[in-house]
């Protein structure tokens, strides 16, 4: 394909040497990708906002299609010591945790530590030099999840699709009682799950 033939691309999870399968492997980086394909254009720059919030975040950049995110990302090294399971739960766990911030279904394919990403020019991309690494519990065994799993609806659904019966006062009224019903704590930072947008 012209992407694989022609565009630059790096291994960020591993160092290889004498070629680029799982027997090639000399070390890790402790470094996790997460790619997001089919974006809605006019959520990027919403998502890109979340993504900064995320401290373990190190940087990301628009994909070569214009309508996907790569972000590569740090992790932590569990006193337990590090193993290639510790990678997988690195890289689930924190592709999750994107994945929850900024609403959107991340490509489980990637998770392979020999998957490579292309390096495209992005004058917007943002780095974070002073990314906090992710804490990796090893207690929680993320699973790969089903590929029926997601994280954000197929249609963006916009308020020109709205039915008649909404508008903005009903819809804030209504997502207004479901954060005073939480248990999950008051609306403040933190708390993203109780976020509203208006």
């Amino acid at each position: 394909t012209l992407k694989a033939n022609t565009m630059p691309i790096i291994l960020p999870a591993v160092i290889c040497q004498d070629g680029r399968s799982g027997k090639h492997i000399v070390d890790y980086t402790y470094l996790c990708q997460a790619d997001f394909d089919h974006l809605s254009l006019s959520m990027l720059p919403e998502m890109k906002r979340r993504l900064q919030e995320l401290p373990f975040v190190l940087m990301y950049y628009v994909s070569m299609s214009g309508q996907g995110l790569h972000v590569l990302y740090a992790y932590r090294i569990p006193n337990s010591g590090f193993t290639p399971d510790v990678y997988l739960q690195a890289f689930r766990q924190g592709n999750t945790t994107i994945a929850n911030a900024i609403v959107a279904n991340f490509d489980a394919k990637v998770e392979t530590a020999v998957h490579p990403t292309s390096l495209c020019h992005d004058p917007d991309a943002w780095c974070n030099p002073d990314a906090t690494p992710l804490r990796v519990n090893m207690e929680v065994n993320a699973q790969k999840p089903d590929k029926n799993m997601v994280f954000a609806n197929e249609n963006v659904i916009s308020e020109d699709s709205w039915p008649p019966r909404w508008n903005i006062d009903n819809v804030y009224a209504l997502a207004k009682s479901y954060v005073e019903k939480s248990k999950t704590g008051e609306f403040a930072h933190g708390n993203g799950n109780n976020y509203l947008c208006h």
